[in-house]
């Protein structure tokens, strides 16, 4: 049964209006504003009244928010306003902004939304750039309260574009990524599932939030399931990587996710005596993802913090990307992490008994294309088919020899594990022929 987000919110709002959606850590530690279901129904819907009055369904709009609770109210607006939001890096004092630009162009976004600081900053420099002044800037946080009584709902299909997510650009021209509601829809009720564990469960986030782990992961997640978010800046963790911490120690965090480098930092510049005022025992999944996974590093974190109540079986790396709407693979609540060497350059016997099936009775297609572009390829097929019955055993093991060995070295089978990546979530059972 399909649930689009925007439908969930507003049931909250309804049953639980005055429970917490988001908590917004401005300093990183007490300077606390809050967003009760209730509030954050109430900001989207005059977001999406004053868009309807002045877009089309399916115009883009960029978004350009420092992060924190405007900017959740900015994405649901768009949401409720059948308007494509566009999340973005917000543009720094005095400095060029090509990767905007670029993602303006390419977007084709109509209109902007930020806050009154960015969009002072901005105004001083669009006579400078012609292609943003274009834009229909609008300061979301100065808008009239009365607006959310001329809010007109829209019917929301699973194939209907949510959002488009672009890619960092740090190495090329930032790409685009169509996430569909059924996309999301998906991904979300895939995620509760494997990452739900028992007992009550609250959020605490510093990712990023128009990055696809810090949005879809940190801020949908919770509000989809229906507990709170505790939400910090990246700035304000790698400052004092300890504030991350020591929220998880006071809102008794359940979940939290970091690239391996937090976990590093934390070893790094958090003090045994710091270490001693931290109650880390309600986190249940420390998911651990968006670059390599260091096995040594969790060893040492697990060690380290293990007398703050941290337990070895919270870790759950997990592997994504933005082209799969955000999780490809990753461990369940219930699972414990598990290493494996194989070998690169052929292909290795161990592999196969620990998938369970000879790697040598499936078969490979050799092309001259390198496990990630094609698992690229796989996953933008996937997007066409967002909700497929589980069909498969053996492309587990396809995506294991394609991408693990094939993203190593080896191209045997490269194109078939790249093809199915981006639906192994959804895939359980194909027999080739």
């Amino acid at each position: 049964m399909f649930f689009p987000l925007i439908e969930i919110l507003q049931k909250r709002a309804f049953d639980q209006p005055g429970e917490l959606a988001c908590a917004f850590l401005a300093d990183g530690e007490t300077d606390e504003r809050r967003l009760t279901y209730a509030g954050l129904d109430q900001k989207a819907r005059v977001i999406a009244a004053h868009l309807q009055s002045r877009h089309a369904p399916g115009s883009r709009a960029l978004l350009l928010y420092p992060p924190g609770l405007d900017y959740v109210a900015a994405f649901f607006g768009c949401l409720y306003a059948g308007i494509i939001a566009v999340p973005a890096y917000p543009p720094r004092p005095r400095r060029p902004m090509p990767r905007i630009q670029s993602i303006v162009a390419d977007s084709q976004s109509a209109v902007a939304l930020t806050d009154t600081r960015i969009l002072s900053n901005i105004e001083q420099r669009l006579a400078q750039l012609p292609d943003m002044a274009a834009l229909d800037w609008i300061d979301t946080t100065r808008l009239d309260h009365g607006l959310a009584d001329r809010w007109q709902q829209l019917p929301v299909e699973p194939d209907d574009l949510a959002y488009l997510q672009y890619t960092s650009g740090s190495t090329s021209t930032p790409k685009g990524v169509m996430v569909s509601y059924g996309n999301l829809d998906f991904t979300l009720a895939d995620l509760d599932a494997g990452w739900n564990g028992e007992g009550p469960r609250t959020m605490v986030t510093w990712l990023p939030p128009f990055h696809d782990m810090g949005l879809v992961f940190g801020i949908l997640l919770p509000i989809f399931a229906g507990y709170p978010c505790v939400m910090m800046a990246p700035v304000s963790f790698v400052q004092r990587p300890l504030r991350w911490l020591q929220a998880l120690s006071h809102y008794r965090g359940t979940h939290s996710a970091a690239p391996n480098f937090a976990f590093e930092l934390c070893l790094e510049k958090i003090t045994a005596e710091e270490r001693a005022t931290l109650d880390l025992s309600a986190w249940r999944i420390a998911l651990n993802g968006a670059e390599p996974v260091r096995r040594d590093t969790l060893d040492r974190f697990a060690a380290a913090f293990a007398d703050s109540g941290f337990r070895w079986q919270t870790f759950a790396p997990g592997y994504g990307l933005a082209e799969a709407t955000l999780q490809v693979t990753g461990i369940t609540a219930a699972s414990e992490v598990v290493d494996l060497a194989v070998d690169a350059a052929a292909d290795d016997p161990e592999a196969a008994r620990y998938c369970g099936i000879n790697i040598s009775s499936v078969y490979r297609v050799t092309f001259g294309l390198g496990a990630a572009m094609t698992a690229v390829a796989g996953c933008l097929m996937a997007s066409y088919f967002p909700a497929q019955p589980y069909i498969g055993a053996e492309f587990v093991v396809i995506m294991y020899a394609g991408v693990v060995l094939g993203g190593m070295g080896s191209f045997g089978g490269a194109f078939w594990g790249g093809l199915v990546i981006g639906i192994v979530q959804q895939v359980s059972t194909l027999v080739l022929p």
